[in-house]
C-alpha cells in the first residue's frame, strides 16, 4: 500500500480534478499520480492468524446468507 505525500487533503484534490476535467483539461496532467511518501507492506507472519480468523467466521456465517 502506498500513501501518498497529503494524503489528507486527498478528497478536497479529488473534488479539484473533477472540476478540472469538466473544463476541458487535458486528462495526463490533471490525473496524475502522486509520488507515494510511505509504502506498506503486510507481514506475513501477522497477517496468517488473522486470515485463519477470516476463515472460521466465512465458513461459521455461510449457512445465514440463505436466509437473506
Amino acid at each position: 500500500i502506498n500513501r501518498p505525500a497529503g494524503a489528507e487533503i486527498g478528497p478536497a484534490l479529488g473534488a479539484a480534478r473533477l472540476a478540472l476535467l469538466s473544463l476541458g483539461l487535458p486528462r495526463d496532467s490533471v490525473l496524475a499520480a502522486p509520488m507515494p511518501a510511505q509504502s506498506f507492506n503486510p507481514d506475513r507472519a501477522r497477517s496468517m492468524p488473522l486470515l485463519q480468523r477470516l476463515a472460521r467466521y466465512r465458513e461459521a456465517y455461510a449457512p445465514l446468507r440463505a436466509l437473506s
